[in-house]
């Protein structure tokens, strides 16, 4: 019994073994030539497609394409989930409309220019509390150019001014006003903000009010009112300060051999 079967495209010819006569085989389809695989006397009427090499080229290239459209996924939606980006910064616009690289080289040339004519911007950020910490309420109406005099022909009284200032609006018992690289740690805090001068100056403080103790740390780094100044109670130790709460009465600004540092 010899049995025949095509399955759609390609074609197969299946030959089953006669259960009588032996040594009888079920005689191929014509016209139907393929791949012969004895154990079921099938017929493969595809033609041969390449070798090994040809079928690993044909699978690598299908990963890297598989992988160069997962990285596009993911790139797509890491630029969808930030929502605080602007149209404008995807396009590397500042919020004027100006490219970011213009925009820099213009902040570039107004820092030039204020150094040459001896001015500084003043910028005061308030970040903890809500005294009202501006460059207004603490410099009064004092324009760049008397900013950039008073800070650089005399340090410790323009230190001394801002210090007054602050204590006039938070009415801490400590204040201090510090370069970002000196440790501090402080108790009660009452208020904190940024300084920062660009312009004819660069600089940048951290302008701390607090009514407990605490410690301001400066060992092997420079001193002076440019770098730190303080006053409150507090005691000092080289370039290391203790702070004290008033009511412990552990420090005494009279003890300072700066008479500035007291309140």
């Amino acid at each position: 019994l010899c049995t025949h079967a095509q399955v759609g495209l390609p074609t197969y010819t299946l030959s089953l073994l006669p259960t009588s006569g032996a040594g009888k085989m079920c005689a191929p389809v014509p016209g139907h030539q393929g791949a012969h695989l004895p154990f079921l006397r099938m017929h493969d009427s595809r033609a041969p497609k390449g070798g090994p090499a040809e079928t690993a080229r044909r699978h690598g290239a299908q990963a890297a394409a598989l992988l160069a459209a997962l990285g596009a996924l993911l790139l797509l939606r890491v630029v969808w989930e930030q929502p605080t980006a602007s149209f404008s910064d995807s396009l590397g616009l500042t919020h004027d409309g100006l490219p970011k690289r213009q925009a820099r080289l213009r902040g570039l040339v107004v820092r030039v220019e204020k150094a040459l004519k001896r001015e500084a911007d003043v910028e005061v950020e308030e970040l903890f509390g809500n005294f009202g910490l501006t460059r207004e309420s603490l410099f009064g109406s004092l324009d760049d150019k008397a900013l950039y005099t008073a800070y650089t022909e005399n340090d410790r009284n323009f230190m001394h001014d801002l210090k007054v200032a602050v204590r006039a609006k938070t009415h801490a018992k400590n204040i201090a006003v510090l370069r970002p690289d000196s440790l501090i740690a402080t108790e009660e805090l009452v208020a904190s903000a940024v300084l920062r001068f660009t312009g004819g100056i660069n600089a940048e403080y951290r302008v701390m009010a607090f009514n407990g103790g605490g410690m301001l740390d400066r060992r092997g780094k420079p001193g002076g009112h440019k770098n730190w100044s303080f006053n409150g109670y507090f005691e000092r130790d080289g370039m290391y300060v203790t702070f004290y709460n008033r009511s412990l009465a552990g420090g005494s600004c009279a003890a300072s051999a700066d008479p500035l540092d007291c309140p």
